[in-house]
């Protein structure tokens, strides 16, 4: 690597303006961004072989850049690829509250027409799960009487002799998750990415080929004019506020304006000048400001959740749409 390209990378100014933009891409799950600064990012590796040698403090933080862009585009890269991120950097998804794996698996899950083949790539996952490193609290946990470190693998393991190998009922993880003894190790926020990753590793249980519409999620107007949605292959009704809300960016949509969007407009990363330009509709902000209002594991939350993610699909699949015509 030459040293003018060498202080360019490492310029504290390039490096704090790359933090933010790449803090800002798991915010406001900025697709179009991840998309933009993935060649980039691989062109630095390629055209330095000796990057990671030569200096491996600098190496780490593109890399890391790197590893956030791929975790958001998640659902457009291959199996394979998929499988490699998570066994390598599954604490992006403990470390990254914003980040919503469970939904960008479902993305990838529904682009596979074999049920089949659905259900082998959640075997895969939960294999990936099941030798995972990554550590999850400061203290030991103990698994089948024996002293185990604390990574998700161990927690898992844990987990499956106290709930089961099967699908779980609802209020058996309920039990595990209060009278566990070494959940009560952890702390608030550890017991909630514990919460978060068996709520996701429990997705993975259920059969597509059984359940084919449980990856499946839309939103729907009753005959009594309640809303509905489904969720996890379950039909919920959604009170009264949220159908206000709904209406509201459905009226929207039906009007032709798109969702809220969160770019950042940059030049080259190895220049010093940035410009971040961060744009958001009402009807978006309005969606997240009723978020706020409820607890995430509220049927409202869940509602207004998937009303935001459809509205970032259809977003993404327009601006796919976009690219094929230029």
């Amino acid at each position: 690597m030459s040293q003018m390209v060498l202080e360019k990378l490492s310029s504290p100014q390039i490096i704090a303006n790359l933090d933010q933009v790449f803090s800002d891409m798991v915010v406001f799950d900025s697709v179009g961004d991840a998309k933009k600064y993935i060649p980039l990012l691989e062109k630095i590796f390629s055209g330095n072989p000796e990057f990671k040698k030569s200096n491996p403090s600098l190496f780490s933080i593109y890399n890391s850049y790197l590893t956030i862009a791929k975790f958001v585009i998640l659902f457009d890269l291959g199996e394979k690829e998929i499988i490699q991120l998570l066994r390598d950097n599954f604490n992006f998804d403990l470390n990254h509250p914003d980040y919503d794996l469970d939904r960008k698996i479902k993305y990838k899950i529904r682009d596979v027409d074999n049920l089949e083949q659905r259900d082998a790539f959640k075997e895969k996952i939960r294999q990936t799960l099941l030798e995972c490193n990554s550590p999850l609290g400061k203290k030991k946990i103990i698994v089948n009487g024996l002293s185990q470190e604390q990574t998700i693998a161990n927690w898992l393991k844990s987990y499956y002799v106290k709930v089961g190998i099967e699908p779980a009922d609802p209020l058996k993880i309920n039990e595990y998750l209060i009278n566990d003894s070494n959940i009560k190790l952890l702390s608030s926020e550890e017991k909630l990415k514990l919460k978060t990753i068996l709520a996701f590793f429990e997705n993975l249980k259920v059969s597509s080929v059984k359940s084919p519409a449980f990856e499946e999620s839309f939103g729907a107007i009753l005959p009594d004019g309640s809303l509905a949605i489904t969720f996890n292959g379950r039909l919920e009704k959604i009170d009264s506020e949220i159908l206000k809300i709904y209406r509201g960016v459905s009226a929207v949509n039906e009007r032709g304006t798109t969702s809220a969007t969160a770019t950042v407009q940059s030049v080259d990363i190895t220049q010093t000048q940035r410009t971040t330009v961060i744009s958001s509709s009402s009807e978006l902000e309005e969606l997240q400001r009723a978020l706020q209002n409820y607890p995430a594991g509220s049927l409202e939350h869940k509602a207004i959740s998937q009303e935001i993610s459809r509205l970032k699909v259809l977003e993404l699949k327009a601006a796919q749409q976009s690219n094929v015509k230029k």
